[in-house]
């Protein structure tokens, strides 16, 4: 994620409203973001997705995106699949999938070592699969 970039002119950006602290960390050091389905747009095919802040933030930060990152992949899941420990074969599933369609164009993601009970705590669920 950057704080600022030059995009060319041409980028699409999905601006998604992020309601808490807790989820921008989620985006900033995992490196995804969950659009609930019931508010997702119907075309996610976009280059940059850009992060508005809430109320939810200190009020220096309020009312204004401060963070835009590149989108390298999506996919349909839930959040207890998000949280899983098959995490490293959900995004070679992503990339396979990406690269078949050619739309995936990001070097080797780096491998982030998590504890399963870390991303319990960050997804908000206090077991897997609830």
């Amino acid at each position: 994620m950057n704080q600022s970039a030059n995009l060319p002119d041409t980028s699409l950006v999905m601006v998604a409203v992020i309601p808490s602290i807790r989820d921008l960390d989620i985006a900033r050091l995992l490196g995804w973001y969950r659009i609930p389905l019931k508010s997702a747009p119907k075309i996610i095919a976009v280059d940059y997705i850009a992060f508005y802040q809430t109320s939810a933030f200190p009020k220096d930060q309020q009312a204004q995106i401060h963070w835009l990152a590149p989108i390298l992949g999506h996919e349909l899941t839930t959040r207890a699949e998000l949280t899983q420990e098959e995490r490293p074969v959900w995004w070679q599933a992503l990339r396979e999938r990406a690269l078949k369609n050619e739309e995936y164009q990001a070097n080797e993601l780096p491998e982030i070592p998590l504890d399963p009970a870390l991303l319990l705590l960050l997804s908000g669920l206090t077991k897997p699969n609830s």
